[in-house]
């Protein structure tokens, strides 16, 4: 089971860190690509559903 860790957004921390972290991510080995976009499009969702996502 993926049990990802929220942090705060800092300038380290951007879309496209988030986006590497989970294309590489050894937790996603066994998907492809899209299905790895999938997975980070639900994150960002259920973030957005818990308002745990600042609007950028």
């Amino acid at each position: 089971m993926i049990k990802p860790t929220i942090s705060p957004v800092t300038a380290d921390n951007s879309i496209a860190t988030f986006w590497q972290r989970i294309l590489s991510d050894g937790s996603f080995d066994c998907c492809d690509n899209l299905e790895k976009l999938v997975a980070g499009c639900e994150i960002i969702a259920a973030l957005d559903d818990l308002d745990l996502l600042a609007a950028a």
